[in-house]
């Protein structure tokens, strides 16, 4: 976004950030964090049970992360079914089968390539693999495939229990356990190893579904370096741009922007990772935004914070800030 004269309604959206109380207590209870606090404190709170992003494109339900985030990777087919099929390495950690993070994999196009061509007869009877970038595979259904289970979405089982989230249909059981045995004795994965990189072990099919034909947005930019918003926003016909490294004026009248520092850290339990992106975040973020609601830069903004029973939301203008009996708010509140 670049300057402009006017004002903005800015919608800020941060997941990640909650922790259980008792956890939240002790990871900020000494962490200063004036502008998210300050914020927090003058803004006005209520409470949706709504997913925001369902709210945020019009849906009644959270749309399929597969065709969308594949529109903003390539292209797709609103008459077409997909399934994300992403390559995972799972390990054994702790007494544990964990899901590592497929970026760490540093797969490139080669093995990927290769590995999907051995992994085609599995697949063969539902759809055909597609290798959109090396780290993230799709599935193009066969329109005489049946219909998908409820899969759990993988970025919200990376560094958590596998078990928990591997699909328990019998079918899919199947295929992967046929995937899993093609990818153990297979050349690249016995030359990563060689190497000492992270053998691509399984496949973790989630997100399945056409694209939705009734998205729409108030919003005229979504900032986002999430492909399923990417998508969203293409979806709707307005610009995405990808998050900068410090809060800038917007150009726009009504941008979403979703921060997503913290996500990952949170959702491996990384508490001290997770400390040091919130201050990243406090300084280059909201201690600038406050400024702009100071200055007129901003009009009103809004704060959608995720949690597990449902979304806070947090709502204040300039006005808000000349509430001197409102003070600033401690981030174990979010938990409380």
């Amino acid at each position: 976004p670049q300057l402009a004269n006017s004002s903005c309604h800015l919608t800020v959206v941060i997941p990640g950030l909650i922790w259980p109380q008792p956890a939240m207590h002790d990871l900020t209870h000494d962490m200063a964090t004036p502008g998210l606090s300050t914020l927090l404190g003058k803004g006005q709170w209520t409470r949706e049970n709504q997913s925001w992003l369902a709210s945020a494109f019009g849906l009644s339900l959270d749309p399929p992360a597969a065709p969308l985030r594949l529109l903003a990777l390539n292209t797709t087919s609103e008459s077409n079914r997909y399934l994300c099929l992403d390559p995972v390495n799972i390990a054994f950690i702790e007494r544990s089968v964990v899901v590592a993070d497929p970026n760490e994999l540093q797969l490139t196009e080669n093995e990927a390539q290769a590995l999907a061509l051995s992994l085609t007869e599995v697949f063969a009877e539902l759809g055909e693999i597609m290798i959109t970038t090396a780290n993230q595979w799709h599935l193009r259904l066969h329109a005489t495939a049946p219909a998908l289970p409820a899969f759990a979405a993988l970025p919200d089982f990376i560094g958590r229990r596998a078990d928990r989230g591997l699909p328990t249909d019998p079918l899919w059981r199947n295929l992967l356990n046929q995937a899993q045995v093609l990818l153990h004795a297979h050349p690249v994965n016995q030359a990563r190893e060689a190497r000492g990189q992270q053998r691509v072990n399984s496949l973790w099919p989630w997100g399945g579904g056409s694209l939705p034909t009734d998205a729409r947005t108030a919003h005229d930019v979504i900032v986002s370096s999430n492909p399923v918003l990417q998508g969203l926003a293409r979806l709707c016909g307005v610009p995405a741009d990808l998050p900068s490294a410090s809060w800038q004026t917007s150009a726009y009248k009504n941008p979403l922007l979703i921060l997503d520092n913290l996500a990952n850290a949170r959702g491996q339990a990384d508490g001290m990772r997770w400390r040091e992106a919130l201050a990243a975040l406090d300084a280059n973020w909201f201690t600038l935004i406050l400024g702009g609601l100071r200055n007129g830069e901003i009009a009103h903004l809004k704060i959608i914070v995720p949690a597990s029973n449902g979304n806070h939301q947090i709502e204040l203008s300039q006005r808000a800030l000349l509430k001197f009996w409102r003070k600033p708010v401690s981030l174990s509140a979010l938990a409380a």
